[in-house]
């Protein structure tokens, strides 16, 4: 049976952020010309994301701005279709209910269910077939014998982390998922198998000089006899070009870690490596030695890591960090990162395990996502690695370089060096960043700043050839230049000064973290440890003294942070400690940091420790205490969110066993509402839902709060026939000045009730609540004749339906087992089977088929909902399942063998809801809802096949008035097309786009346009009826075809049915589409499709050749196999602004049945309607001609053709007897000469 289920929910606080930025900008570089685009005629953007569940996120951002989104489950997967899906500014997040225990344990990396997050890192499924994975086993050596599990293959073992890098085949996910994930056990939920103990993503990696070398004083390391000689120093970037005259002769050792050409290669297509490499050494030979590296005299070992595009895998990377930490590389350089971290992630692992291991010293960029707080870089944000900052040349800090504290309150960055217009080595071939010459080129970034930090560890490191990481990482930041205004969250202990390192013999500990004090707790003074180094001959006398601020410009008071002691001596060649103490009671709130400095008495030297905190603001506690319909206690699957009203803040927490959840917040106005779930009597499957909150509430001191679920009211949708739901969301939009918060529970049709909490009205900004339903006939009733209704059916997910009105008896069969079937009559009968340990669904309800079950109940004896699937398994016979005691009555009922059930099932719905209900203002105390003429519109719809395709599905997105945040959420259900459908729709503002698919395949849909409807409007619809071919959408000014001054824009959708405004949209995987446009016998442009710019050269009126050629092969498509459609039109350069195309369009309407067929055998007449769409006047057709063919084009024959005027024509012909298809070929042409000519084969059927 299945176990407890986490709901759905969608907290969506900010803008959908699509974007990552790199790790290395372009200084000066203007921005790309943008290609004139002179009409609207944008097209969705549209992405499919497979998820490592198996399960697929499909994404559609559509051009009015509004996105809309998806989540269809894994075939053979869990019952409960439910997900928790979170929008924010960190993402959007999907994970399916199966997932969401193991992210919250923190043993399924939350990145993977980060869809925008796999978009952007191109592990869509377009651009990638496969899901990289980096599985931990907690030991080197057990990685290295572990079996990979099913549907996977492992890529590499990565050694430091006791873990493999493996790569699961999209389309196996669900393979590997069910393999992964422990079954059996009580907590299979949160146990991995196989000895894994984390699933990570492996994340992509994206890559993070005449005047900025004398900068950090490498000129005066030269001059000492210091420039790296002797130090490998390892370089992991994009490969590097040994040609170039600077980085001659240099590389001793290399090796290519990424899939790109010739994988013994290091050749650098990217340019970013060949830049950063000869920062570090390059000897300035291309340029008689104006652009020479900080450490000429350094080896380089060469790790290519990244590809042409500058990006690459973590895996990948952490392979590199260790074959170079073994080559003997003193540094590691590493000028790259996979976004904002607080080092806990696998190559900042790696990172700390390496450097104790190696005595490597890693030297990290900081990463580019600055200015704002809490966004340095894994793996910069490793505590052994040495993150690099990037200043300008007047050491102001870099305004995109990232900023500390991690969230943890960690201080990072640790040091900063030049990383804005730094000049070095252009690799051949490139044309990265703001070229000088053929030689070099000009980039920014902390990728830049890395390699001048590296250079001078390697420097260091040379001349202290036995000096351990950590020792060379605090001498380097001791003796930076503490730059007068940056604060340690932005340069960490300053810009790099080689120069004076090399000088010094007097160091310190470069830096020490106090960490983070809470508000209200003890916070007692906190004591570290300053160790001071003194490598001179005598022994040095150091005065002591501290500064810092809080961040916004309050300095610290006395007593906040303080040293032991006013003095320190230090003997010569030796060590001693100064206790550095932070009493976060003596000063102000924020984020602290400052310098402890060290002067020697004698004014030879100066050494500086850099110091953080973090001390919290005032908060006050709002404990929140919830208990659900029940009474019961709200914890398991329910969540509380706290939204603050004055700052637009999104806090969303769970409960605790206890049913409460402390918020600690800012006094202010928030908003709280929470998700409380009720379960079965078992407490195994949810099966009501309570939405309870304030909306707007003053929280300035601690408080209690209890949400009483016990007093919500049920939420009931009245309709006009029999009705339930297959699927519903309920949820809440709270607004706060411009930014906005909606969270939904979309939840599955196994959910019986839900209830909302009633609140008093709202005084501040928007609230609404809002409850969306999808619903259909009743799928089934069952009553035992003589004793009533038997409770609770449900179909085992997968298998077929029952249909219609019957009387059958029910025949108990124990198990099915062989021995129970044994001489058991149940030809035509229902065989009710007990649920067995020892036997699978599939193999008892295939028995009890063999036998002659017309159909199969089974039922449990286990307490609480008794819900299944078939998996992957076909059933030869409906399968329904009862909970253990309808079953066990039911048992009773028919041991007399003389039981008789009476059922009625409706296998395919008549009708249909589409619904949605906003309440604005509070939460009412009447919560129910009812349909009819005056909330809701009538669709009569008739949805066509060619196949009668069983795969066939339909989803309606759903837009609120005034919604704020622009994604709908809903999930396709089954179209048993062909069908004719009532559907009630909502006409109270909502505005709706309904989506028809053909098949499961995702380039099989038409959509509809928005569309509001009015109360009591009735209205006809088509949908999927022929002819399919490419044309302009009717009646859609988006889709007008117009030109401009040198280009014209065209938006010919692939397919269109016979509805206007429906667009049907290209398929990867089963169409082949040819586009070209030509003008004065010369092609202009050769595209698949008729989508977007194109040229238009010519001012003067020319005549221009649009030909389109389509092919599908589908199962589902045996209509409309090949089109090919040829425009000729006059068109000139308008004066000013952009003119319509004069693009005749061909419109049929054709009498065809809901298979699309016509009779054969007799006369039959149809309607092409001609237009010029965006024209102002009558422009259409001025003749006609038709051509019909009855064997795929071979031959053609010439039909009738009447009408035209107001470009109607009627076209005739005479269909033969038989079975077959009918192609056509229609040619038109305007008063001016404009002409379209479109031949479809096997445009239709006749039967």
């Amino acid at each position: 049976m299945p176990g407890s289920r986490r709901f759905p929910l969608l907290a969506a606080a900010a803008a959908l952020a699509l974007s990552v930025s790199g790790l290395g900008q372009t200084p000066g570089v203007a921005a790309p010309s943008v290609p004139e685009s002179p009409g609207p005629a944008a097209q969705p953007t549209e992405h499919q994301v497979t998820l490592v569940t198996g399960d697929v996120v499909r994404l559609t951002q559509w051009p009015d701005g509004r996105r809309s989104a998806m989540l269809v489950p894994a075939e053979g997967g869990a019952v409960r279709h439910n997900a928790f899906i979170s929008e924010s500014s960190d993402g959007l997040f999907v994970i399916p209910e199966q997932a969401q225990e193991l992210v919250d344990a923190g043993k399924v990396d939350a990145r993977l269910f980060n869809v925008s997050a796999l978009v952007e890192q191109g592990y869509d499924d377009a651009r990638s077939a496969d899901l990289p994975l980096i599985v931990s086993y907690g030991s080197g050596a057990r990685a290295a014998r572990a079996a990979v599990p099913d549907g996977a293959a492992r890529t590499r073992t990565l050694t430091s982390l006791g873990a493999a890098a493996l790569r699961t085949h999209k389309k196996r996910a669900r393979t590997f998922w069910d393999e992964a994930v422990r079954p059996g056990s009580k907590d299979a939920k949160t146990a991995l198998d196989g000895g894994m103990t984390r699933i990570w993503l492996d994340a992509k990696v994206t890559a993070s000089l005449d005047r900025s070398v004398p900068q950090i004083g490498a000129p005066a390391a030269w001059q000492a006899g210091y420039d790296g000689k002797g130090v490998k120093v390892a370089v992991l970037d994009s490969g590097i070009d040994a040609t170039h005259p600077d980085l001659s002769g240099k590389v001793v050792e290399s090796r290519n870690f990424t899939t790109e050409g010739d994988t013994a290669s290091v050749v650098d297509n990217n340019g970013h490596g060949t830049h950063v490499a000869d920062t570090v050494v390059g000897s300035g030979a291309a340029s008689g030695g104006k652009y020479k590296g900080v450490a000429p005299g350094a080896q380089l070992v060469i790790g290519k890591v990244l590809d042409k595009n500058g990006q690459g895998s973590t895996s990948a990377v952490i392979g590199a960090m260790e074959w170079a930490a073994h080559t003997g590389a003193k540094v590691i350089s590493m000028s790259l990162g996979s976004g904002p971290g607080n080092g806990d992630d696998p190559s900042s692992l790696a990172v700390e395990r390496l450097t104790a291991e190696t005595g490597a010293l890693f030297v990290i960029a900081a990463g580019n996502d600055g200015p704002a707080p809490n966004t340095v870089s894994n793996p910069a944000a490793a505590p052994s690695a040495l993150a690099v900052a990037a200043v300008d040349h007047n050491d102001a800090t870099a305004s995109f370089s990232s900023r500390g504290p991690l969230t943890n309150g960690s201080l990072k960055p640790d040091i900063a060096a030049p990383g804005v217009g730094i000049v070095a080595a252009r690799a051949a071939g490139t044309s990265k960043g703001q070229i000088v010459d053929d030689h070099y080129t000009a980039l920014s970034g902390t990728s830049m700043a890395t390699p001048h930090v590296s250079g001078a560890a390697a420097i260091l490191a040379q001349e202290h050839p036995d000096w351990s990481p950590q020792r060379l990482k605090d001498a380097l930041m001791s003796t930076s230049e503490s730059v007068a205004g940056a604060t340690g969250y932005e340069q960490g202990a300053g810009r790099v000064d080689i120069g004076r390192t090399t000088a010094r013999t007097l160091f310190a500990t470069g830096f020490v973290g106090f960490g983070f004090f809470k508000y209200g707790a003890a916070n007692e003074p906190v004591a570290r440890t300053v160790t001071y180094r003194n490598d001179g001959d005598m022994a040095q006398i150091l005065d002591l003294s501290v500064r810092g601020d809080n961040g916004l410009g309050t300095p610290l008071p006395a007593g906040m942070v303080t040293p032991s002691a006013d003095t320190v001596t230090v003997p010569a060649h030796g060590t001693a400690e100064v206790g550095l103490t932070a009493d976060p009671a003596a000063g102000p709130s924020g984020r602290i940091s400052g310098t402890l400095t060290a002067a020697a008495r004698d004014g030879s030297a100066t050494a500086h420790t850099e110091f953080g905190l973090v001390k919290e603001d005032r908060v006050v506690a709002l404990t929140v205490h919830a208990v659900n319909h029940a009474g019961q206690l709200a914890y398991r699957n329910s969540d509380v969110s706290l939204y603050n009203l004055d700052t637009g803040a999104l806090s969303t927490l769970p409960l605790n066993a206890k049913g409460d959840v402390v918020f600690r917040v800012k006094p202010g106005t928030y908003s709280l509402m929470g998700f409380l779930a009720g379960f079965d009597e078992a407490g195994k499957q949810v099966i009501d839902f309570t939405l309870a909150g304030d909306p707007q509430m003053v929280v300035d001191s601690d408080r209690t709060v209890t949400l009483d679920g016990t007093a919500a009211k049920e939420i009931k949708v009245k309709t006009p026939t029999p009705a339930e739901h297959r699927g519903l969301m309920v949820g809440y939009e709270r607004s706060s000045g411009s930014r906005s918060a909606t969270q939904i529970a979309q939840l599955d049709q196994y959910v019986d009730h839900v209830y909302a909490l009633p609140t008093e009205k709202t005084t501040r900004e928007n609230f609404t609540l809002f409850t969306q339903w999808v619903m259909y006939t009743p799928e089934i009733r069952i009553d035992a004749v003589g004793h009533g209704a038997v409770r609770s059916p449900e179909y085992v997910v997968g298998s077929p339906k029952l249909d219609g009105v019957s009387l059958r008896r029910v025949v108990p069969v124990g198990t099915a087992s062989p021995a129970e079937l044994t001489g058991v009559n149940l030809s035509g009968r229902i065989a009710l089977v007990r649920a067995s340990a020892d036997l699978s669904l599939t193999d008892q309800v295939t028995a009890a088929a063999k036998a002659g079950a017309k159909a199969v109940i089974l039922y449990t004896t286990e307490p609480g909902r008794y819900l299944a699937s078939a998996g992957t398994a076909t059933l030869p016979v409906p399968a329904l399942t009862l909970d253990a005691d309808p079953g066990r009555t039911l048992a009773q009922q028919a041991a007399s063998g003389h039981q008789v059930l009476l059922i009625a099932a409706e296998a395919e719905s008549r009708y249909a809801y589409d619904l949605l209900f906003p309440w604005d203002g509070q939460i009412p105390d009447d919560t129910t809802l009812k349909v009819d003429t005056t909330t809701t519109a009538r669709v009569e719809a008739d949805y066509h096949s060619q196949t009668g395709h069983p795969a066939a599905q339909d989803l309606r997105w759903a837009y609120r008035p005034g919604q704020v945040i622009a994604t709908s959420w809903t999930t396709p259900r089954p179209l048993p097309a062909p069908i004719h459908r009532t559907e009630w729709v909502s006409a109270n503002g909502v505005t709706w786009r309904h989506l028809v698919y053909l098949d499961k395949e995702w380039g099989s849909h038409y959509s509809g346009p928005m569309t509001d409807y009015s109360p009591g409007q009735v209205v006809k619809e088509d949908w999927l009826k022929q002819v399919a071919r490419p044309a302009v959408p009717e009646n859609d000014p988006e889709y007008v075809p117009v030109r401009g001054a040198t280009q014209m824009n065209l938006a010919i959708t692939p397919w269109t049915d016979s509805q206007a405004g429906h667009d049907g949209v290209y398929s990867y995987v089963t169409d082949k589409f040819t586009t070209q446009l030509s003008a004065h016998g010369e092609v202009l442009a050769k595209r698949v499709t008729a989508t977007g710019s194109f040229p238009a050269p010519y001012a003067e009126p020319t005549e221009y050749t649009l030909v389109m050629d389509s092919a599908r092969t589908a199962e589902y498509w045996k209509l409309s196999t090949k089109t090919h459609s040829e425009w000729r039109f006059t068109s000139a350069r308008p004066a000013s602004g952009t003119a319509p195309l004069p693009l005749l369009q061909l419109y049929y309407d054709l009498p065809l049945d809901l298979l699309n067929r016509a009779p054969a055998g007799e006369k039959f007449s149809f309607a092409v309607r001609t237009e010029e769409p965006g024209t102002t006047g009558p422009v259409r057709a001025r003749t006609l001609t038709a051509d019909v063919s009855y064997d795929d084009g071979t031959t053609w024959h010439r039909a009738g053709v009447a009408g035209g005027a107001d470009g109607r024509f009627t076209v005739s012909t005479h269909h033969p007897k038989g079975s077959g298809f009918v192609s056509l070929r229609i040619g038109a042409e305007d008063a001016d000469g404009n002409s379209v000519q479109q031949t479809i084969t096997r445009a239709y059927a006749v039967n």
